[in-house]
């Protein structure tokens, strides 16, 4: 009867969480399913990635609302994400958040923040990427080429020059380089917090712990997104505070040209892959 009235109030579109969890652990019971000791991924542990079909527990079908079409499925991945991010941050109206590294996290994580009544600054390398950023709402932008993220009076004087204060309240890192963690590091003021939603190729960081401690900084980590935080993103779709930032369709018979298009750095936001 569950699935039934799933498959009638949906027409039988859903989305699906990519988690196959335990449902018994820790984690599980208090709703961090992302957090799960023992849980298997989608296109990683098991089968799915780039499938025309796929099987998984009826517990990972999430309805999708009739509002809208199936570009809301990356607010399983992207949307859920960054909205998990800024939920650590709690920002309040007004504050101001650095959004670094503006692609498919960080495009969702611009939109969440202004929903939430925060300014953006938004930091990429790409004047493109910035220029789309502005799109989705960023109020400041910055090209991290053009700023000595090591100069700290450098940083100070852009902030105070462009934000009347010289620093921001919190920091969404979704690259995680030594330096894009070290500008964060600089940029934030005391009792911010620094959210890190991706890592580079370094395998360690270089930072210093003398200002975590004297400005006493939280430095965050934050992995993917609990079913009930997917459920939330979708009730902000449903209001029109966001919009599923997805600026590429492929076919699937044109994978590769999806991934080597990333790899490019010529998908702005989101790719999806589409069936006929």
């Amino acid at each position: 009867m569950f699935v039934e009235n799933i498959l009638q109030e949906t027409e039988g579109r859903v989305l699906v969480y990519f988690y196959i969890t335990c449902v018994h652990c820790s984690y599980c019971l208090r709703g961090e399913d992302n957090l799960c000791l023992y849980f298997k991924r989608i296109g990683y542990e098991e089968w799915g990635g780039y499938a025309e079909y796929i099987k998984v527990p009826i517990k990972n079908l999430i309805p999708l609302p009739k509002q809208l079409d199936f570009n809301a499925s990356i607010l399983v991945d992207a949307g859920a994400t960054t909205y998990r991010a800024l939920r650590k941050i709690y920002p309040l109206p007004g504050s101001i958040i650095a959004i670094i590294g503006v692609g498919g996290l960080g495009g969702m994580a611009i939109q969440i923040a202004k929903a939430f009544g925060a300014q953006v600054l938004a930091i990429d390398i790409l004047d493109e990427k910035l220029k789309y950023a502005k799109k989705l709402g960023a109020d400041h932008i910055l090209n991290f080429k053009e700023m000595n993220h090591k100069d700290i009076s450098n940083i100070r004087n852009f902030l105070k020059k462009n934000l009347d204060k010289n620093y921001v309240d919190a920091v969404l890192d979704t690259v995680g380089s030594n330096d894009t963690i070290t500008l964060g590091l600089h940029m934030v003021g005391r009792g911010g917090r620094i959210i890190l939603l991706d890592y580079g190729k370094e395998k360690s960081l270089n930072i210093s712990p003398t200002k975590i401690i004297y400005d006493e900084i939280v430095l965050e980590g934050s992995r993917a997104a609990s079913k009930w935080e997917i459920y939330e993103m979708l009730q902000l779709a449903k209001k029109n505070l966001i919009v599923p930032n997805v600026t590429n369709e492929y076919k699937l018979e044109n994978v590769n040209i999806a991934i080597n298009d990333l790899r490019a750095g010529k998908i702005l936001g989101r790719g999806i892959i589409k069936f006929d």
